[in-house]
């Protein structure tokens, strides 16, 4: 082996190595808590073991279980006073294209504030509109927002459906959206959790869905070509 070659394949396990820790989903989940003023506390990305960077630049602290990326997301432990904590995230391949699902559960052993937040970046359509729904139950409060981006970046963009907290109860909410323009865009999915103390308890679930408008029928613009014809006829017998 001459070496040109050798020094080809040394330079190539070098760039191996260096960007072995650089992850490739667009699938991305944070839980953050508040209190502690530090940033995400969990950073989860589709696919992407413990060490790996986001496209926005945020350090993986919890490996992904799946192998490769796969639409789905899983987390399950402690974060600050919020001692239980099972959220799942979904997108494509899993569900799609055009949707993305946060479910999760939450108890605190005291009082806290935790902000769960799921991003992802493949979405395309030239003037895409959504359906938002949300709902569950808490005995403290929980705030939602849906967030767009033009630019296609991780956990970017301004609010499209932005309702008012809810709290006291079960409680559930939709909207229909326009996201503006921007292809590929982003997608995030944001919600605080309020709770006073030990015991507060919330559960939850929200949901995006792209709207696809329905085409119509062939037989449709033929009934209506029809229609047109024969009072074109009509006219020129009258006359």
């Amino acid at each position: 082996m001459n070496f040109s070659r050798v020094a080809a394949i040394a330079a190539g396990v070098g760039i191996s190595i260096s960007t072995a820790n650089v992850a490739q989903a667009a699938f991305v989940m944070t839980l953050d808590d508040l209190g502690n003023g530090v940033g995400a506390d969990v950073v989860i990305s589709d696919g992407a073991v413990i060490g790996a960077v986001t496209d926005s630049g945020l350090t993986t602290t919890v490996s992904d279980g799946g192998i490769g990326p796969d639409g789905l997301i899983f987390f399950n432990g402690g974060v600050g006073n919020f001692i239980v904590n099972v959220v799942t995230g979904v997108s494509d391949p899993v569900i799609g294209p055009g949707q993305m699902d946060l479910n999760s559960l939450n108890v605190t052993g005291g009082s806290g504030n935790l902000v769960i937040s799921l991003t992802d970046t493949r979405y395309t359509d030239p003037v895409p509109s959504y359906n938002t729904n949300f709902g569950g139950t808490t005995t403290g409060s929980v705030d939602f927002n849906f967030l767009h981006d033009g630019a296609n970046t991780e956990f970017g963009g301004t609010s499209f459906f932005n309702p008012a907290a809810v709290s006291g109860g079960a409680f559930s909410g939709s909207s229909t959206d326009g996201v503006g323009a921007g292809n590929p865009y982003s997608l995030t999915i944001s919600a605080q959790i309020t709770h006073a103390g030990p015991g507060d308890i919330s559960s939850f679930d929200a949901h995006l869905t792209r709207l696809v408008p329905v085409p119509v029928p062939a037989a449709v613009w033929l009934f209506g070509a029809g229609v047109l014809g024969m009072a074109a006829v009509a006219r020129r017998r009258r006359s």
